[in-house]
């Protein structure tokens, strides 16, 4: 892997910016505002990319920078998700954690740590069912642990987070 998240224009073929990274990447979610990415790391963290203001480099591919470095898991960033309106990320790391965290000024705000079969590979963002209560609730299966999260501020906002074997 080269460290690098890349902007492409698709019909063209060109190679519109590039953002480097210390590590691989190994997840990515696009802002529902389509003014940043998010990408996760191998090395726990997770970077949120401004795709607004690229900047000249010496390859002549404009670079991106990451703005903000949100850190807290201690493995790979398997998975990531925005709420609806970009307010909220959910990451997923290899650790048995999902972290749901505050986009604007990257405090996690929630820590979930009941994954104990192994990593947690998959989160989701999804409208919040109206039957679903408020605040968190687990559902158990034979396979697997599905935790949801509901946002009570915006009633709105929901993520699935799942750790499939």
């Amino acid at each position: 892997m080269d460290r690098s998240m890349r902007v492409w224009n698709i019909p063209t073929g060109q190679c519109l910016a590039m953002a480097q990274f210390p590590t691989p990447c190994t997840s990515l979610a696009l802002h529902p505002s389509e003014d940043s990415v998010f990408v996760g790391g191998s090395d726990g963290d997770v970077y949120a990319v401004d795709l607004v203001a690229p900047v000249p480099s010496a390859s002549g591919t404009p670079a991106l920078a990451a703005a903000n470095r949100y850190v807290g898991h201690t493995g790979a960033v398997l998975s990531l998700s925005l709420s609806f309106d970009g307010s909220m990320l959910v990451s997923s790391s290899r650790d048995g954690t999902a972290k749901v965290w505050d986009c604007a000024s990257g405090q996690a705000l929630k820590t979930f740590t009941g994954h104990t079969k192994g990593p947690v590979s998959c989160v989701r963002g999804m409208m919040r069912p109206p039957n679903l209560l408020d605040g968190p609730a687990q559902l158990q299966t034979k396979a697997q642990t599905i935790s949801y999260f509901a946002d009570t501020a915006s009633r709105r906002d929901l993520f699935a987070i799942s750790d499939f074997p």
